[in-house]
């Protein structure tokens, strides 16, 4: 599950099992360039046929709008920076979908400096740390505060992504810190990796991560993005 590169090699032996390996590639390489982890759809997918099958109706239709809405905005904007305030929609949207799933086990605070909307971003950089919260920092007979900042200061953009829950091991913490993946252990922390290397990507080595965690107390991951305001509105408004 964590290979991303996955391909189907074996040799087809008709006409209609090389359609279906090439269709399968296609998707893969797809769902790889716009960072779509196949473990999340999958979990969705799980989901969804639970509401259904347990007739929870109202909340199976929340969860498709939620996914329309997730696929419209990744293969519109998958390749692209986008509007921090798509970004910030879609993440309420994905937790409203999880409080269905984990009734009364987080709550959610969102500090946003307004003028934090107007940045762009490449497409779930937040929505893959936010993921992360629900899949691993809730705890039993426990309510998880989920804390969500922003500001904008001096050309440079941070944005916190907090809890209070699981938290994690010093070795995690001084691998992300410190940027020594294992090579071996390729499946452990893909969307953290994914979002180091896609802010150096569009925004250089000046963009960097950070996360502050102990075990039973919280994480925070702070992300810090050079960001000349300014600049991206004259861009925006050019028109020749």
């Amino acid at each position: 599950m964590g290979n991303e590169d996955y391909q189907i090699s074996r040799e087809p032996t008709s006409l209609e099992f090389t359609e279906a390996y090439d269709s399968f590639n296609t998707m893969a390489k797809t769902l790889k360039e716009l960072q779509i982890r196949p473990h999340f759809l999958l979990n969705m997918m799980n989901l969804l046929y639970t509401l259904v099958q347990t007739q929870q109706f109202e909340v199976s239709q929340e969860m498709i709008l939620y996914l329309s809405q997730y696929f419209r905005y990744m293969f519109r904007n998958g390749k692209d920076l986008n509007l921090f305030a798509k970004e910030l929609d879609l993440i309420k949207s994905y937790l409203q979908v999880s409080a269905f799933q984990h009734p009364g086990a987080f709550t959610v605070s969102y500090q946003i400096d307004p003028i934090i909307e107007l940045i762009r971003i490449p497409p779930l950089l937040i929505h893959n740390f936010v993921e992360n919260i629900i899949h691993h920092a809730l705890l039993p007979n426990r309510v998880v505060h989920i804390v969500l900042f922003g500001e904008y200061d001096d050309h440079m953009v941070t944005l916190q992504i907090s809890d209070d829950g699981r938290g994690m091991p010093k070795e995690d913490v001084d691998m992300i810190n410190n940027r020594t993946f294992p090579e071996s252990d390729i499946g452990k922390h893909v969307g953290i990796r994914n979002s180091i290397t896609r802010l150096h990507y569009y925004f250089g080595e000046k963009a960097h991560v950070i996360v502050e965690s102990c075990p039973d107390i919280g994480t925070t991951f702070s992300i810090y993005i050079p960001y000349d305001l300014e600049e991206a509105s004259d861009e925006a408004f050019d028109c020749k």
